[in-house]
């Protein structure tokens, strides 16, 4: 297989030059944060997915839908919102 030109300006890119800052700028600590908050919405899903999961199999079993499922997604809740404000008052402390 040839790489041909298919009618691109290789110029362009050539002249382009990018460079790299030596220290991290705040932008990066902006997003530290950001990730951090992610993973905080990504541990959220996954628990009420679990529990609702859980719950779900629950109400199957001991026939009692909808009730064990939507406990099992106010726990998650729960657990979530306690991890949030403990994490708020730890980020206060710093």
């Amino acid at each position: 297989m040839s790489y041909a030109n298919h009618g691109y300006n290789y110029e362009i890119f050539q002249k382009v030059q990018v460079k790299m800052p030596d220290q991290p700028s705040e932008d990066k600590k902006f997003n530290a944060n950001q990730i951090k908050w992610l993973s905080f919405g990504i541990e959220f899903g996954a628990a009420a997915a679990i529990f609702c999961y859980i719950g779900y199999k629950l109400d199957a079993a001991l026939n009692t839908s909808p009730f064990l499922l939507l406990a099992g997604f106010f726990v998650s809740f729960a657990r979530m919102l306690y991890l949030v404000f403990k994490q708020i008052k730890n980020m206060r402390l710093k």
